[in-house]
């Protein structure tokens, strides 16, 4: 009996070295600074002679530095896509600093740049916009569209109603008044250009017209508007289940003459069920 004691105590003895070994050597993972951005264009409108510069001003701002020094890295992206180098900024302490860029156009524009922190951290700042209008030149018309916030799935017969988000922009100079746009059905994102009326019916096709799923807008020049959805934008009962594609189009019936007509129609998946069963 006492040798079977002496042998459950050297096991326990055992198993508490082990366990304070394990507590002594495990490390917990530092925790990740937190990362915030903040960008400002300068002048946000411009009107005049071109080329002009367009300044940004902007501020990285890093808390909860656990192991100073912190090298950050960042890059300016903007909405033309162009490629912008990898900057690094060194950070001995929680704190803030600026940072800025410009771009300079010769031309009638409307964009946007932004900070994309790539390191420690992936983090985007806002879009500073800006408008630049050059004298004696007029923006050709351009109207785009886009939806959000689309339902991943629905029953076939189902009301949407305002259960989604439609933007539309008129980057032009002039504006465009009572313009189409329709909430449509595909069976593929690729809409027809120039984008026709659709075509409602209770039974669906390619490009169907939901139900109640045609508005009209008016859009000054440079503006963009949240189109308010007033139908029930019905989906056909007898719509066949699987994926499809809920579509939004500007000047459908092609009123208006654009310097782009490839950008009047937007779209987001869609899974059609019926009978209460999603498709697989």
């Amino acid at each position: 009996m006492k040798t079977f004691t002496r042998m459950m105590q050297a096991v326990g003895l055992i198993l508490s070295i082990g366990v304070l070994f394990l507590f002594l050597t495990v490390t917990p993972a530092p925790a990740q600074p937190s990362v915030q951005a903040q960008l400002k264009a300068i002048p946000e409108n411009y009107s005049g002679q071109c080329p002009a510069t367009i300044k940004f001003e902007g501020v990285i701002t890093v808390r909860n530095i656990t192991r100073p020094p912190l090298r950050l890295q960042y890059k300016f992206i903007r909405s033309d896509g162009a490629f912008a180098p990898v900057n690094t900024l060194i950070f001995d302490k929680d704190g803030s600093q600026s940072v800025h860029t410009s771009w300079t156009l010769g031309a009638t524009y409307s964009g946007w740049e932004a900070i994309k922190v790539v390191y420690p951290q992936d983090v985007e700042s806002n879009q500073a916009h800006f408008k630049l209008q050059c004298a004696g030149q007029e923006r050709p018309q351009d109207l785009t569209i886009r939806i959000m916030q689309c339902p991943r799935s629905a029953k076939a017969g189902q009301n949407f109603g305002a259960g989604f988000q439609v933007t539309a922009a008129n980057h032009g100079s002039a504006a465009v008044k009572d313009v189409a746009v329709d909430i449509v059905l595909r069976d593929d994102p690729s809409c027809p250009v120039p984008a026709p009326y659709a075509v409602y019916s209770p039974n669906y096709s390619n490009g169907v017209l939901l139900k109640g799923g045609r508005e009209h807008v008016t859009l000054n020049a440079g503006q963009t508007l949240n189109v308010k959805l007033n139908g029930t934008n019905t989906i056909p009962a007898d719509t066949p289940p699987g994926r499809h594609f809920l579509c939004a189009v500007i000047d459908a019936g092609n009123k208006v003459t654009e310097a782009n007509e490839q950008n009047n129609c937007a779209c987001c998946p869609l899974m059609i069920f019926v009978g209460g069963a999603a498709p697989k």
